[in-house]
Order: C-alpha cells, then structure tokens, then sequence
C-alpha cells in the first residue's frame, strides 16, 4: 500500500477512513437525521401561522421563542447528559419536543397565541442534543487524534445539509399533508434519528469522566468566551431574521412556496463558502478577513429586494436565487471566524 503523496490525499484518506469505522456512519447520519427539525421547525411555524390568518410578528414571536427554548435548553440538558447517559435524556427530550410539536399542529396559534407560545419553547427546549452527544462519542469510536480531528471536520462540514434538506422537507410535506406537515413530519423525524442515535452501542455504553466540583457558571466565566457568544447571538438573529423575513418576501411577490427554495439555497452558499473557507489558506490576520467577509455580506440582501416584483405565476427566478446562494457563502465564514483564535 503507497502512502499518500500530498497533504490533501492524506486528508483524503483520513476522512474516508473515518467514515469506514464501525459506528461512525450509523452514529453520523442518525444525528443528522435527528438534527433535521432545527432547519425545519422555524420555517414550519411560518407556514402554520399564515395559514391560519396570522401576520408575520406572531410568525416571528413563536420563531424566537422556539430559538431560545433551544438555547437556554440546550446546555441545560447537557448538564444533565454529564451527569448521567445518553439514552433516556436524548429519547425524552424527542418524545417531548415531538408533543409540542404535535401540539403546534392541533392550535389555532392566532386564536391561542399564549399556548402556542408555550409549546414552541417547550419544543425547543426538548431538542435532543445529539451533536454535543456525538463529539464526545468521537474518541471512544476513533483511534489517533487525527481521526478525532477528521471527524469534526466531516461532522462540520456536514451541518450545512440540515438547512438545505430541512426546508425542502417542509415544502414537499406541506404539499402532501397540508400546512401542519412540516411540524408532523420534523416530529417524526426527531424521534427516528434519535432512536438510531440513542440505541447505538457507543451512546448506551457511554459515561461521563468522574469530576470534581463544578461551578455553576461552567466556561462562562471567561469574559472572553461571553464576548464571542455575543457576538455570534448578533449573527443568530440575523439568521432568524432571515429564516422570517424570506416567508415574507416570497409571499409578497406572490409565491409563498418559494421560500422553501430559497432557504435551501441560501443553504447551499453556506456549505460552499464552509468549503472554500476550509480550503484557504490559514490567514495572519483572521479579524481582517472576517472584515472582508462582512463587507462582502451586508449588500446582497438588500440586492435581493431591490429584485422587480414578480408575478404570482413566475415564482423566485434566476436572480432571486442567485442573491440567496451568494449570501450564504460569506456566512459560512462568519461563523469558522468566531472559532478562531
């Protein structure tokens, strides 16, 4: 057997060899199966409040309040997963996530915004935490720290499919089962990729390193991690703007069923711009190209809506999906940016 000649073939092998383990293609696709509603649910909520009458501020409230639901969640439950196993936390937080989304599905949200309310926390907040489950599976299935690092690198750049995969599901379910499909459908979905995730060997038979004292606060003692976190809440919301704001776009042009399209594609610009930024060269200076990526961003959405308004029978066109692709390729960068030193 030859060895690989350049640095990318070894990179090359590496990943393959990654992906060939036992274990790691059950444990990759399951969690990404599972991670599937977070690039569903938002624009599901959209979908189901228009239906039934509702603006865009209910729209983006029952958004939001999902968002931090699988935010302040989110930690809280790994802390518990630290504390115990994988398994029953992970299959109750799909099980509870998937009831509230049921719930979502049977109310009127503009008739009863104060339940729907509470359900869409109470669906955010029982987000099975598979990726941070999946992580720290990673030494325990792999060998080498090169593999472990090839791992996350493929787990990374893999992410991306969930919000190009995650709104084109919504679009086919809500044509086959009407406005409340995108939220049955991510319901089920939940629940299938936890189930393969949580009943795989490596998550039963995992358990947490014995440690001592924790503080409360954990690694948010550091001003400079609070620092970063703000700043990558800054880039959330406008992602959650977005994920609002292009419903109501295509609904104004005409073609309510396009956002699905251009959510994927602004997806899909995401997942390049994750490939190219990896492909680039290591940069002295990251907050310079940070800089850059930004002056690249901000003039594309709002070439998106200077577009001539199209008509209901034209739908999104080229130049609609063109901006949505472009946009997203500087994101990619924003956020590998943020992990940087």
């Amino acid at each position: 057997m030859t060895m690989p000649d350049t640095a990318s073939d070894a990179a090359a092998a590496t990943t393959w060899t990654v992906l060939r383990a036992p274990h790691v293609p059950r444990l990759l696709s399951a969690s990404l199966i599972g991670r599937l509603p977070t690039g569903m649910v938002p624009l599901a909520l959209v979908l189901v409040v228009r239906h039934h009458g509702g603006d865009y501020r209910l729209a983006g409230m029952l958004t939001a309040l999902y968002a931090v639901g699988a935010a302040v969640g989110g930690p809280v439950m790994g802390r518990f997963i630290d504390r115990t196993r994988q398994p029953p936390l992970l299959l109750g937080g799909a099980i509870t996530s998937g009831a509230a989304l049921a719930a979502l599905m049977v109310l009127d949200p503009v008739g009863s915004p104060g339940l729907a309310a509470v359900a869409a926390v109470v669906a955010g907040a029982a987000t099975p935490q598979l990726e941070p489950c999946l992580r720290v599976l990673w030494e325990h299935v792999l060998h080498g720290e090169r593999a472990v690092r090839a791992a996350f690198a493929v787990d990374a750049a893999t992410q991306e499919l969930i919000f190009v995969c995650g709104p084109l599901l919504v679009l086919g379910a809500t044509h086959l089962l009407g406005s409340s499909g995108g939220l049955l459908t991510a319901a089920v979905i939940c629940l299938a990729g936890t189930v393969g995730f949580a009943t795989a060997s490596p998550a039963r038979s995992w358990r947490a390193a014995r440690a001592g004292s924790r503080h409360w606060a954990g690694p948010l003692r550091s001003g400079r991690l609070v620092r970063l976190f703000a700043a990558l809440v800054c880039v959330g919301a406008a992602i959650g703007v977005f994920t609002v704001a292009t419903p109501g776009y295509a609904d104004a042009e005409g073609s309510l069923g396009a956002a699905s399209w251009l959510i994927a594609l602004n997806a899909v610009g995401a997942l390049l711009g994750g490939v190219l930024y990896a492909a680039a060269p290591v940069a002295r200076r990251e907050d310079r190209r940070l800089l850059f990526l930004l002056v690249l961003h901000s003039p594309l959405p709002r070439c998106a809506a200077r577009q001539p308004q199209a008509s209901p029978s034209r739908g999104d066109g080229p130049h609609e999906r063109g901006n949505e692709v472009a946009r997203g390729i500087p994101e990619a960068g924003h956020i590998a940016c943020s992990g940087t030193k």
